[in-house]
């Protein structure tokens, strides 16, 4: 956590790929629930 991501990183959680690139809060908004917690929490750390 805490790192930035390289273009074109992905992050593997558990059987899924998530693309580094695509706005998973976007995502999130529109179907609640579907992106994994800790993927938005490495995507867009609090501070």
């Amino acid at each position: 956590m805490g790192v930035r991501l390289e273009p074109g990183a992905f992050i593997l959680h558990g059987d899924r790929a998530y693309d580094a690139e695509y706005d998973w809060r976007e995502e999130n908004r529109r179907r609640p629930g579907s992106v994994v917690q800790d993927i938005l929490d490495i995507l867009f750390p609090r501070r």
